[in-house]
């Protein structure tokens, strides 16, 4: 793995589960995201030279929402998707359960 991608696979340590996809509903619910969750995986993308370039709505009944994320000057771009189906809805990003880089989904 190369080193950018090692960066962003630590800060999405803050909000991954391994499997999400595997979890039972109820550990669902126990495993959620935070908006502090939220701004402190923001806060550690900023400390390894990534920024935020866009948040995204997702049309995809799985997922919550997605971040299109970047160096400083654009170059390398990537997505972090964020896992947010519970039972028969799509959970807003704050209660997003998991979340993962799509262009390398096993980080």
């Amino acid at each position: 793995m190369n080193t950018q991608l090692t960066q962003v696979d630590r800060a999405l340590n803050l909000c991954s589960i391994l499997n999400p996809q595997s979890l039972s509903p109820s550990t669902k619910k126990e495993q959620r995201l935070s908006t502090f969750h939220l701004d402190q995986l923001e806060k550690t993308l900023e400390r390894n030279h990534w920024r935020v370039v866009e948040r995204l709505g997702v049309d995809d009944h799985r997922y919550s929402g997605a971040w299109h994320i970047a160096r400083p000057d654009g170059s390398n771009p990537l997505h972090i998707l964020f896992d947010g189906f519970d039972d028969l809805n799509t959970l807003p990003m704050e209660q997003a359960y998991g979340c993962f880089l799509y262009e390398e989904p096993e980080i």
